[in-house]
């Protein structure tokens, strides 16, 4: 497979997404973002492992939190930012370093 459709791939079918800055808050996009993604994996819709990044938090929604991308277990196909954008290019780094 051509390494630009692989990559578009994992956008796509994703089988590993952290999503940055989860939150319990429910009126917080990364409440209904994260919420969204948890619902689909229940009922079976989403296939892959998701991981709420917060380091508040314990749990969100049944799932263990990592205080930061690089303490996600594993490689991530898709790491979705819901954080102020002053902390955006620090995310973006540790995501880059997990592939």
């Amino acid at each position: 497979m051509d390494q630009s459709i692989k990559q578009l791939d994992a956008f796509f079918n994703p089988l590993s997404v952290a999503v940055v800055g989860a939150t319990k808050k429910i009126n917080k996009a990364g409440h209904v973002i994260f919420k969204n993604f948890a619902e689909n994996k229940r009922r079976g819709v989403f296939k892959g492992e998701i991981f709420p990044v917060n380091p508040y938090e314990d749990s969100i929604l049944g799932f263990q939190c990592s205080p930061s991308v690089t303490n996600v277990p594993g490689e991530l196909d898709l790491v979705v930012i819901v954080v102020p954008a002053d902390v955006v290019p620090s995310i973006m780094e540790d995501a880059a370093s997990k592939r």
